[in-house]
């Protein structure tokens, strides 16, 4: 028996397989209290105002998910969309999931204790949380906080402790020491202590990638203008766009990271490709290895970190911002400072070295003369 083809079906396309390459969620939350405004449901921000979660419990299973050959992060930032929730109160307590990693990474906790967000957006994600009001929590059996602050004190405090940070010479950077004025500025400080490398290190280029043993304990300071606009442009915002000198100027406002990290133990090897290290000069790549190993204890590294606000959009993670790259660039630039800095003492000691066995010579020659 012959059948007629559907010509429907045949000029069906064919679907697309699914290949799970996601992030997949097995949550259970105890407690749910939302407040809904059909305001901000007009006007395109989602239909809830305000959100409170309580008791939440579950696995976040990453096993699946995998990285093309030359892709790049920046493809899968958000695309803002009308709808798109923006949450103007989002508080959080006691949430407790296991994360399942892959490329056969080890299973590990994450924990928050309490989070406070003035504002959460689905298209600013990452930025509203650098921006959180408070939080608290454990990543991995390293404690973190995400917190508001009055005042900045250069980390002063954290270079003094041991004898080791007392004894590290400061050395002047060409922005790392220029003094910002916070007027007008809102400041969040975040930190976390004992974290392992393997978190930081994994496919990393530069310093991070290179060091495959220790901890690290990290204090940023997030500097962001009160009036920096992170809205979507309007027509009248277009308008001034292209009529003002100054384009976009609060859409462009500078993000800062004062950002300090300690390495404690830490133990480094040489990469075998250096074509890996796109902005690393190979000849220093050996130096650099050498001083990390050759520090027993801890090594306090300072930088600072420029950012546009437009590099935010749409950004979720630390990756698809470029804001690790960006960090990866500064631990270099402070390895490559601070070797440079221990040479010119060598050299410097060694001329004046030379200078006194000079001198004792010349003294030496001249009293036998005289004799």
């Amino acid at each position: 028996m012959f059948r007629k083809k559907d010509k429907s079906a045949e000029e069906a396309p064919e679907e697309d397989l699914d290949d799970g390459n996601y992030t997949q969620f097995d949550l259970t939350i105890d407690q749910i209290d939302i407040s809904l405004s059909f305001r901000k449901w007009l006007s395109g921000k989602g239909i809830i105002d305000n959100c409170s979660l309580r008791g939440v419990r579950g696995v976040v299973d990453r096993t699946h998910v995998y990285w093309k050959p030359g892709d790049s992060a920046l493809n899968y930032k958000n695309i803002h969309r009308p709808g798109d929730w923006e949450i103007s109160d989002f508080r959080m307590q006691d949430l407790l999931v296991t994360m399942h990693n892959p490329n056969n990474f080890r299973s590990f906790d994450i924990s928050v204790y309490n989070c406070e967000l003035p504002l959460f957006r689905k298209n600013w994600l990452f930025f509203d949380i650098l921006n959180g009001r408070h939080i608290n929590g454990c990543y991995d059996g390293a404690l973190f906080t995400i917190d508001r602050v009055q005042t900045t004190d250069d980390f002063r405090g954290e270079r003094q402790i041991g004898g080791e940070v007392e004894e590290y010479r400061k050395v002047p950077t060409h922005r790392s020491r220029q003094e910002i004025d916070l007027t007008n500025k809102t400041v969040t400080r975040l930190r976390i202590d004992n974290l392992p490398l393997e978190h930081l290190n994994g496919g990393m280029k530069g310093p991070f990638g290179w060091i495959h043993k220790g901890t690290v304990d990290m204090i940023g300071d997030v500097i962001v203008p009160e009036n920096a606009s992170t809205e979507p442009a309007t027509l009248r915002d277009v308008f001034k766009y292209y009529t003002s000198s100054e384009k976009n100027e609060s859409y462009d406002a500078p993000f800062i990271m004062d950002f300090y990290l300690r390495l404690n133990n830490p133990k480094a090897s040489v990469p075998l490709f250096s074509n890996e290290l796109s902005y690393v000069n190979s000849a220093l790549i050996r130096p650099i290895v050498g001083y990390i190993n050759s520090r027993k204890t801890f090594i306090p590294i300072y930088c600072r970190v420029y950012k546009q606000l437009k590099d935010f959009d749409g950004s979720w993670t630390v990756y698809d911002s470029l804001l690790m790259d960006d960090l990866s660039v500064g631990v270099y630039n402070s390895f490559v400072e601070y070797l440079s800095d221990e040479q010119f003492q060598r050299e410097k000691l060694r001329k004046v070295g030379f200078w006194s066995l000079q001198f004792m010579i010349q003294l030496i020659l001249w009293s036998l003369s005289a004799v």
